[in-house]
């Protein structure tokens, strides 16, 4: 036998409250500017954008002038 949470995942009533969320949160994240996963819509780049590259950083001791003996 089904819980009621079992239930009422599998109701007409869940579905459609699923299918709102999803459609509200897809509308909140095209206001926000970011397109949702999956959403066929093309976006032009407004501007170009710039690439950031970072150096490694440098070791914070210095290199052995002669090799280690083992």
């Amino acid at each position: 036998m089904a819980s009621k949470l079992a239930k009422f995942v599998m109701s007409k009533q869940f579905d459609d409250l699923f299918a709102r969320g999803v459609k509200k949160a897809a509308e909140e994240a095209r206001a926000a500017g970011l397109p949702p996963a999956g959403d066929e819509r093309v976006f032009k780049a407004k501007a170009r954008r710039a690439t950031v590259v970072y150096e490694a950083p440098r070791p914070t001791t210095p290199k052995r002038k002669t090799p280690r003996v083992a």
